[in-house]
């Protein structure tokens, strides 16, 4: 592992009038090596826009009670973590006690006698360590002002107390010491990781003995060696099991699960992602031909006011989820300012893409119908979270229709119709109203009477059930079998079908982030959600499917660009938007311009248009 800690307080010198291009090429992945970290990116489980929820990795797996190997021994002990935090802005909105390790929100930082060693950070530059006594009504803990803290870089925080001496480490120099002699720790176990936190952490260790100064520095920036784990209790590199729960290096603690609630859903707190690293560029990524980024995320985290992210072709499968990203100047708002960009090469196809492809072996099943089991776990290290459904599928980037009990044409070909004038055998005729909006018991949906095609009404259905699936280019998923079935059209090559599945609801998701513009980018598969982002260009963009019909999500949701002012929409597509809006927004002294939406909406009634409210 290799991160680069800020020893010094850092100088930094940014050119706004003349930004640089980061360049990223996703095709240079493989010459780095990575290392997984913990993001916690402060958004709740839905897409609220709000990043008030509680991001927290709960050590005992949301039990009550820690199991019975959880370590309590604390006479002697060190904590270390490599963090990285985001900006600190003191507003309502963001979290002023962020805690590193410890027994969770609401105590973060307290001076609880029950609170087990524990290290938080508070207001930006305050960090506070420490422990309960077990008895009486406080502990020892210590709260140091004016910390060296930086920002958006990693640094590395470790406590030692060897019965006498409770002491601060920042990047392996002592920032303080004082005298606990006498004072024993509570003997309970650590609860939580990053209560509240907003960044990234890593290489998380406790121990049941004091470390010297010399063994902390060893292993500063680095994983520890294996002969140097003695008196380890707990350790974290966040790295993740076969089944998708984080691994404790140490033995001690079971694999804990990291994805909270249902795992559809895209919004769950915490992710893991990954730095990057190579000989010929051992500082990681720089932006340069030489050392592009391999990823539109890591490029974000060193982009500065008047940078351009400059795209290479290629598919990329992230989710976007930033808060305050070159944006939002508290308290007095939004302001027009240099700004970043995020842009395609010319001539290339760059797409931020929330389908991944499947490599599997195909069969015929019956009935004109083909089946392949699909590799759940190769599917989900696509976007490094357990995938176990599917919302929609491909075929040479061609939609597939999810089996319907009734026969239409593929909705995203054209048609000569309207829903008042259908052309025969289209959604306009036949697809009747959302089930996913109208529930069974829904007497003013269902029988669906309106379609000229079937007098005696359309029941209710769920679209993608094995038994409607008759005619080509539909498509079912079996998930407890993870199989998927196929009705092929002509032109399906089955020795080396182009197959992708949509496995994301959202591609982004932005909020309070201002002064930033797409350029030539196609978002595809995904919805994109800004929220209070203003002075935003998004300009020669396509997007293609921001919402589906395929399979049930709670947070299925359109493009959204809610509240956001000084906006310019120029020389764009919105299309095959079905459940939502193809595109939403509400904006104060905004522009759109030059912009197609075509083919979206396909249930009846739905009143899922295109929304724009300029004032």
């Amino acid at each position: 592992m290799k991160k680069t800690l800020i020893l010094l307080p850092l100088l930094l010198i940014v050119s706004i009038a003349n930004g640089v291009d980061l360049i990223v090429d996703q095709s240079a992945l493989s010459q780095y090596e990575m290392d997984n970290y913990l993001l916690f990116d402060g958004f709740g489980d839905g897409p609220s826009h709000s990043v008030t929820g509680v991001d927290e990795v709960h050590l005992w797996n949301g039990e009550e009670e820690p199991p019975d190997n959880a370590p309590t021994d604390w006479i002697n002990y060190t904590q270390e973590a490599l963090v990285y935090m985001d900006t600190y802005v003191a507003d309502g909105a963001t979290a002023h006690h962020r805690e590193i390790m410890g027994n969770g929100w609401p105590g973060v930082g307290g001076n609880s006698s029950q609170r087990p060693p524990s290290i938080s950070i508070h207001y930006g530059n305050q960090i506070r360590y420490g422990f309960g006594f077990g008895v009486g009504t406080q502990g020892a803990r210590e709260i140091v002002e004016g910390t060296e803290i930086q920002q958006e870089t990693w640094q590395h925080i470790a406590v030692t107390f060897d019965g006498e001496t409770l002491k601060l480490y920042v990047n392996g120099e002592l920032a303080q010491s004082d005298n606990h002699a006498g004072e024993t720790p509570v003997a309970v176990p650590v609860k939580m990781l990053g209560s509240s936190f907003r960044g990234k952490m890593d290489e998380v260790r406790m121990w049941n003995v004091a470390r010297t100064q010399e063994q902390i520095q060893a292993a500063v920036n680095d994983t520890l060696s294996l002969d140097d784990r003695e008196g380890l209790v707990s350790y974290f590199t966040m790295d993740l099991n076969e089944d998708w729960k984080l691994i404790d290096k140490s033995g001690t603690v079971d694999p804990i699960g990291i994805f909270p609630g249902d795992v559809h859903d895209d919004f769950d707190n915490n992710e893991i992602l990954q730095e990057y690293y190579s000989d010929d560029c051992p500082n990681g990524p720089d932006g340069s031909t030489n050392c592009p980024y391999p990823t539109i995320r890591s490029a974000m985290d060193d982009a500065q006011p008047g940078d351009r992210i400059y795209i290479k072709g290629g598919r990329y499968n992230e989710l976007l989820n930033k808060y305050r990203f070159n944006g939002f100047d508290w308290p007095t708002g939004s302001v027009a300012a240099p700004t970043i960009t995020f842009e395609g090469y010319p001539g290339e196809d760059v797409r931020i893409d929330g389908t991944v492809p499947i490599n599997a072996e195909w069969e015929y099943h019956e009935n004109g119908i083909w089946k392949a089991v699909l590799d759940m776990d190769a599917v989900s290290k696509h976007i490094l979270r357990p995938v176990d459904t599917l919302y929609s599928v491909f075929v040479d980037d061609r939609y597939m229709i999810p089996a319907l009990p009734f026969n239409i044409k593929n909705p995203t070909d054209p048609t000569t119709g309207n829903p008042m004038n259908p052309e025969p055998n289209t959604v306009w005729e036949n697809i009747g109203k959302n089930p996913f909006l109208y529930s069974p018991d829904s007497s003013d949906a269902w029988p669906y009477l309106d379609s000229p095609a079937y007098p005696n009404g359309i029941d209710y259905y769920l679209p993608g059930e094995y038994a409607n699936l008759d005619t080509v280019e539909e498509w079912s998923f079996n998930a407890s079998t993870s199989t998927l079935y196929i009705y092929p059209g002509e032109n399906f090559n089955f020795a080396s079908p182009n197959v992708r599945v949509r496995v994301r609801v959202i591609n982004i998701n932005f909020l309070d982030s201002d002064n930033l513009e797409f350029r030539n980018i196609h978002f595809f598969a995904g919805a994109q959600i800004f929220s209070n982002c203003n002075y935003r260009t998004m300009e020669d963009c396509r997007f293609s499917f921001g919402a589906f019909f395929g399979a049930e999500s709670k947070i299925n949701t359109g493009n959204s660009n809610g509240y956001s002012d000084h906006m310019t929409i120029r020389n764009c597509i919105f299309e095959f938007s079905n459940g939502r809006s193809p595109f939403w927004g509400i904006g104060h002294r905004s522009t759109v311009e030059n912009v197609l939406v075509r083919y979206n909406d396909w249930f009846h009634g739905s009143a899922n248009y295109t929304i724009v409210i300029l004032q």
